[in-house]
């Protein structure tokens, strides 16, 4: 349940603004675009519901707002579980079948279209277009992000070419070699080292321990001044320029300091 007691609290005058897992992000994120893009798609239902109160639409309209709610509550819940539960609101298929079979309900008893409708009309048909355009608005321009089993290039290019994605997260290869897209961009793409996928990363965060990279870590811990973790067992940065790891004879290339 949600609780308003303060409808200002001043925790986002610089810049940010919280998530549903306590997580904060940039108001100007994409993520907060797109939940701004819902909210005025759900208002703009709303003035066209007051329209309709107590009409045979009324109803449908209501679920669809409440639907909304939902959905910007699963916009602003980060990570990789997508299913729903006592802490995670998520939007599950039955919602949007539900929407389909109202929309082909409606469709049954319409002429099929000849020409595109002009807006406006009655004052209830008018703000019903103001609500089409503003969802479909908010459909538009909220990108499709890919994550999760992307652990090579082929797989990223093919899920941009087919229209599966706006934008596609790389977050183990930058993690592997965080200059990649330099290297890519700068014709070096024989240099970059690759992700090897083994999940390595995802366990030490799982178990809240600071994230590294198994191509490096472990390996040459004596290197003098080398940063590591508290418990001293892994690297916190990349071997140095020119040094090749000996467990696999590949050659290395400085990249950053990481932190989690």
């Amino acid at each position: 349940m949600v609780r308003l007691n303060r409808i200002y609290t001043r925790t986002g005058d610089d810049g940010t603004t919280g998530l549903v897992d306590g997580s904060r992000t940039a108001k100007h994120s994409p993520r907060i675009a797109a939940i701004g893009r819902v909210d005025a798609a759900n208002s703009a239902l709303g003035l066209a519901a007051a329209a309709l109160a107590g009409g045979p639409h009324a109803g449908a309209i209501h679920r669809i707002q409440n639907d909304l709610f939902d959905l910007g509550a699963d916009l602003a819940t980060p990570g990789e579980v997508f299913e729903p539960s006592e802490m995670v609101l998520r939007v599950v298929p039955a919602q949007v079948e539900w929407l389909e079979r109202e929309i082909d309900r409606h469709n049954e008893t319409l002429e099929p279209l000849k020409s595109f409708v002009l807006p406006g009309g009655s004052e209830a048909a008018a703000r019903l277009h103001v609500a089409r355009a503003a969802v479909r608005e908010a459909g538009c321009v909220t990108p499709v992000v890919a994550s999760g089993g992307i652990n090579g290039f082929h797989l990223a290019e093919d899920a941009l070419a087919r229209g599966d994605a706006d934008l596609v997260a790389a977050a183990r290869q930058s993690l592997a070699d965080p200059d990649w897209w330099t290297k890519l961009r700068e014709g070096r793409g024989d240099a970059i080292q690759r992700c090897l996928y083994t999940n390595y990363c995802e366990a030490l965060d799982q178990k809240h321990l600071p994230v590294t990279c198994q191509l490096w870590d472990r390996v040459a811990r004596d290197t003098p001044q080398a940063p590591l973790t508290a418990d001293g067992r892994r690297r916190l940065v990349a071997p140095p320029d020119g040094w090749v790891a000996p467990a696999r004879g590949r050659r290395q290339l400085h990249f950053h300091a990481l932190s989690h």
